[in-house]
């Protein structure tokens, strides 16, 4: 691995001497596949493949960093500009894109036998593997940005991850642009984020004015096609004296980093229901800082209900059969007070008649009772959906209240703004809160989430089993 500068080589030569290493870390990642879906390999066989994998992350990470920060500074002491169709951008491209793939086949579940030993180094492995494909993009945003236009963005997609890079303007008097045309980030005046802000009022809320809507439809059909974005104060501090900053926006539809908050409870389960997106700011080689912003950034995503959650069972069947017996019993019971009514009307004083119609009335009494037991047993049967939703005939499916999912609408689904600390190693949404939630449908939706800095973002929703109903 060499350590490549400006002062030793331009930025054709150190194109040239990265993609040399980089090759090398291709074909080590090549080499070793992630096991099928179906693979009958035993846990032991499991642990000496993870160790395997770590061991060639770590070297591919390192290696991948290594070569960008030599890129950045080869391009900034130049007056290059890296491209996009530049043949060390697609090798690096490609390792990250195998870094990412060889993290997410680690095995991080311990019901497949592995020891919770490797599950920890597994999980530090994908963070670590996180942080070097977060550092070797935001590099490479240096190369990519050196010397290049202002406004005019480089879109970078592989299978794994979609990356954004453009040199943006700091002017806090520009009117934002539409998102579906442009790419998702964008300085915005205050007032526009203020305005956004007030016609929200709380997380759940299933009504809204336009300000918000009009941001959730507009990230969601963003030109990144990650379905999320971003709307940045230009006025805050970090940004002074600036007239234009590097920005970095990376999609991963599957997050690196596993899905754990330190404020979990017991018995609540943990999921993303967003892809991971990172945003990050440089000027040339520096990364600024952004944190504790009184006016907040705005993030918006698409959000969809993890499996298990999103599929519906049929619902109200047994009701619908509970009350089709009374139906049956009701018309008997009628049709039986009909009889002794005609029997009552034309029975004359014998003791003949009169007994006849003390058999009917004896017949009508337990028509009568078995009507209303029937009744009885149809109102003590629990309410369909676990009476967090209605069930829609006559497909007999639920449809579940806002926050609540699952097959008959039995878990409560709350949804969160998280990002990643780097510190704690957790999952966390200080700072962040979730402003608005808008179901388009049953299964997914779009989320907008109000933070006071920077990092890497998802929305993530905690799953907690309601009890089951007597």
């Amino acid at each position: 691995m060499r350590e490549i500068s400006s002062r030793d080589v331009g930025a054709t030569v150190a194109s040239a001497l990265a993609k040399e290493d980089l090759s090398r870390v291709q074909s080590l990642l090549v080499a070793s596949p992630p096991p099928p879906v179906d693979s009958t390999v035993n846990a032991e066989q499991l642990e000496a493949q993870d160790d395997e994998t770590r061991k060639k992350l770590n070297e591919a990470g390192t290696i991948a960093v290594s070569a960008a920060n030599s890129l950045a500074a080869a391009f900034s002491a130049s007056n290059e500009t890296l491209k996009k169709d530049d043949a060390v951008t697609t090798i690096i491209v490609n390792v990250l894109n195998q870094i990412v793939v060889a993290s997410t086949s680690l095995t991080t579940d311990e019901d497949t036998g592995v020891s919770a030993a490797t599950v920890e180094a597994n999980e530090q492995a994908q963070n670590q593997a996180a942080d070097d494909v977060g550092n070797t993009l935001g590099s490479l945003s240096v190369a990519f940005n050196a010397n290049a236009e202002a406004e005019v963005a480089v879109a970078v997609e592989a299978t794994t991850f979609t990356a954004v890079f453009i040199k943006k303007v700091v002017d806090p008097r520009a009117a934002p642009v539409n998102l579906a045309a442009e790419v998702a980030i964008v300085f915005a005046p205050q007032q526009v984020i203020a305005d956004v802000l007030k016609s929200t009022t709380n997380a759940t809320d299933a009504v809204s004015t336009n300000a918000a809507t009009t941001l959730l439809d507009a990230i969601a059909s963003s030109g990144t096609g990650s379905g999320s974005g971003f709307l940045l104060p230009p006025n805050m501090s970090a940004l002074q004296g600036r007239s234009t900053v590097d920005t970095t926006s990376v999609f991963y539809p599957v997050s690196l980093r596993p899905a754990r908050r330190a404020d979990a409870t017991n018995g609540t389960t943990q999921a993303f229901a967003s892809g991971v997106t990172a945003i990050e700011l440089r000027d040339g080689e520096e990364v600024i800082k952004v944190e504790n912003l009184r006016t907040p950034i705005l993030f918006a995503s698409k959000v969809t209900l993890p499996p298990g959650i999103d599929r519906n069972t049929s619902c109200g069947h047994e009701a619908d059969a509970c009350n089709a017996t009374f139906n049956e019993l009701s018309a008997a019971a009628d049709a039986k007070t009909a009889e002794c009514d005609e029997l009552a009307a034309g029975a004359r004083v014998s003791s003949r008649g009169q007994a006849k119609l003390n058999r009917c009335k004896a017949q009508m009494q337990k028509a009568e009772r078995a009507r209303d037991e029937q009744g009885d047993k149809c109102n003590a049967m629990p309410a369909p959906c676990y009476g967090h939703g209605i069930c829609l005939r006559p497909d007999h499916v639920c449809q579940c209240e806002m926050n609540w999912g699952g097959p008959q609408c039995d878990m409560d689904t709350s949804f969160t703004c998280s990002f990643y600390n780097t510190t704690s190693g957790y999952w966390s949404s200080n700072g962040c809160e979730p402003r608005y939630l808008k179901f388009m449908n049953q299964t997914s939706g779009r989320v907008l989430c109000a933070c006071n800095h920077l990092t890497d973002f998802a929305t993530m929703v905690a799953i907690l089993q309601a009890p089951t109903c007597a």
